[in-house]
């Protein structure tokens, strides 16, 4: 809501405490003065004179307003061996989820993927300054082991990383029966049912750093095709064609397009693992072989 005119410090009491009512601006002729009082008021956002500066604040606030209120994504996995119910594909999503999160967690900083992110952004924001000093500040300051700060920079916070596990404890209703009270405890990794199914698989990803092909491989067994061919791709543009890790990465392609049911296009990815080898061979060099 936009306050202006002479009667600000008495509309703004009167709508403050409404549900309906997320963000006040005072749009006046004297900011110095209606700040000092309008400071008591978590709603009002801002005190300006400009107009410009007023449009520029209200779509600002309002794509951030958008971010926090967009829904958490949970997954619900459950015990229950009750006759009848069958809980095995909701578990099975459980675990590929934490597995791709561990994965990802876990996968190679490679400096070209920053300045991809960034060039992305610049085209996204190319209008928006505030964004943009924004982006200035992260290609600036952002390094592998500040990325916390770099999310939430000066800001007293309570994270929960992407993937923590919660066990359900109770469901009540407030006295006044208009919400409904969740009771949850965070668990470790050891403390689910399904804890030896996911160490087991987590130990087949190997230890220390993952890479593109790992993330792909991971993607294809969750039938994930397109992400899997995409990241194989990825990791072929990166490699020298002297590099032997591009024989299985074709071979890796070849067998996600057979698996998505494209046949004629896996036969074209082996064609080019035998084009890259003949292409070796009148070289003359000795092919090496990367680790990811």
């Amino acid at each position: 809501m936009i306050v202006s005119g002479q009667s600000e410090q008495e509309i703004v009491p009167s709508i403050h405490k409404l549900q309906q009512v997320v963000s006040i601006y005072i749009y006046c002729m004297n900011k110095k003065k209606n700040e000092q009082w309008a400071r008591t008021f978590a709603k009002v956002k801002a005190v300006v004179v400009e107009l410009d500066e007023l449009i520029f604040r209200i779509g600002t606030d309002h794509r951030i307003q958008k971010i926090v209120e967009e829904p958490l994504s949970i997954n619900i996995f459950t015990t229950s061996t009750s006759v009848g119910t069958s809980t095995m594909g909701i578990n099975g999503q459980f675990v590929y989820s934490q597995l791709l999160i561990d994965c990802f967690l876990r996968l190679k900083y490679i400096e070209a993927d920053k300045q991809e992110l960034i060039r992305l952004c610049k085209q996204k924001y190319e209008n928006d300054i505030a964004e943009l000093y924004n982006l200035h500040e992260f290609e600036k300051k952002y390094s592998a082991n500040r990325v916390l700060w770099c999310a939430y920079p000066g800001e007293a916070e309570i994270l929960f990383m992407l993937g923590s596990i919660f066990r359900l404890k109770s469901i009540e209703c407030s006295s006044d029966s208009h919400v409904w009270i969740i009771g949850m405890t965070l668990c470790s990794d050891n403390k689910h049912e399904l804890k030896h199914v996911l160490m087991d698989m987590k130990q087949k990803l190997g230890s220390g750093e993952t890479g593109l092909r790992t993330l792909g491989r991971l993607l294809s067994t969750m039938s994930k095709f397109d992400l899997a061919e995409k990241y194989f791709i990825r990791l072929t543009e990166q490699l020298s064609l002297y590099d032997s890790l591009l024989d299985d990465l074709y071979e890796d392609l070849g067998k996600v397009a057979a698996q998505a049911g494209n046949f004629d296009k896996g036969m074209e990815w082996r064609k080019k693992a035998i084009v890259v080898k003949k292409q070796r061979l009148l070289a003359g060099k000795q092919p090496f072989y990367s680790v990811y």
